[in-house]
């Protein structure tokens, strides 16, 4: 590519980019031709009706609290229309660091409940088992690939797991699988 086509190719990619922030209005452009300068838009840009139904079209299949649709209605509206919120400063002025709280202890317990993901105590080491268990498909995998291998993250977890060899797959690359979990 001679310089020329190629200062013709950038100045096309600059074009459409200044194009694209013209019509998103974050940009103003001034003047003609040559003489054209841009500005940065003093305006917010403002989500038009469309953009606005694409954030509540997203979940559509996900059921909500009322507190939930109520807050998605409230952040799918375009900034302009919303009530602007500040600190509340008496809070910040009486906040003690490790002694005071913006939560109840009720909330608190709550918040350790739902973030708990398994009800009960497991056996001691079932953890470290899963998290070993993860290790090695992932090391077998990865050191696989290094050599060419075509299996996939899943197909390697089914292989060493269920021990079910991929359809279509060689059976050396199985073999370079399991023979790379052993050496693990």
């Amino acid at each position: 590519m001679d310089m020329n086509a190629e200062e013709s190719a950038v100045r096309r990619s600059l074009q459409r980019a200044l194009k694209s922030l013209e019509s998103q209005k974050k940009i103003e452009p001034k003047g003609q031709a040559r003489a054209r300068i841009y500005f940065i838009s003093k305006k917010p840009a403002v989500k038009t009706q469309a953009e606005t139904k694409s954030v509540t079209s997203a979940f559509k299949d996900i059921k909500l609290s009322k507190d939930g649709e109520k807050l998605l209605k409230h952040i799918s509206q375009p900034i302009t229309k919303r009530e602007s919120v500040g600190y509340n400063q008496k809070f910040l002025e009486t906040y003690i660091p490790n002694k005071s709280s913006f939560l109840s202890p009720e909330q608190k317990d709550e918040l350790i409940t739902l973030g708990q993901v398994e009800p009960y105590q497991k056996p001691a080491g079932t953890y470290a088992r899963d998290i070993y268990q993860r290790l090695i498909i992932d090391l077998s995998w990865n050191s696989s690939c290094f050599e060419g291998n075509t299996y996939s993250l899943l197909e390697t977890k089914r292989l060493i797991e269920l021990g079910e060899a991929a359809d279509g797959k060689n059976a050396t690359e199985a073999q370079m699988i399991l023979n790379h979990k052993a050496a693990i």
